[in-house]
């Protein structure tokens, strides 16, 4: 929605274009650019359908967090291509083949990577049951209760 936000406040802006559906931001001038905003926000709502999919289909097999790296990957990547139609926002186009927000990008979506190949390094395990108590998850023995439960932060 923030995206919707910015395109009717002609904010964050495209490069100028010769596409049919180019936009003229009567804000700032007469050139007609590519609508950024639109791209970014048409992004965003087909990754939540991908989100919703994947819940669907994939929940019990994914390992806990991995929903959360793959969308925050995903997103950040979405983030760089759109970026090509971006006007250069703080760095000199001369200076660096990337703009800002890629260069932004670059960093979050590898980290989400590395997470997700170095937890599938480990496998699928599914989420413990809500019902099991703590101790018989953590394999004590039926009988025995611990004096206190495992510290959680």
């Amino acid at each position: 929605w923030v995206r919707i936000g910015n395109f009717i406040n002609s904010e964050i802006i495209g490069r100028p274009a010769d596409v049919p559906w180019a936009i003229v931001f009567d804000r700032l001038d007469a050139i007609p650019r590519h609508p950024t905003q639109i791209y970014e926000a048409t992004l965003g709502f087909m990754l939540i359908g991908f989100a919703v999919w994947l819940n669907r289909h994939h929940a019990r097999r994914l390992r806990p967090g991995a929903m959360f790296f793959t969308l925050l990957g995903l997103y950040f990547v979405a983030r760089f291509i759109v970026e090509f139609w971006k006007e250069y926002q703080t760095l000199d186009p001369s200076e660096s083949p990337l703009t800002m927000g890629q260069w932004l990008s670059l960093p979050i979506f590898t980290a989400c990577g590395l997470v997700l190949l170095l937890s599938k390094r480990h496998g699928a395990r599914t989420p413990p049951d809500p019902d099991q108590r703590w101790w018989e998850r953590e394999g004590f023995a039926s009988g025995v209760q611990p004096a206190d439960p495992p510290a959680t932060f």
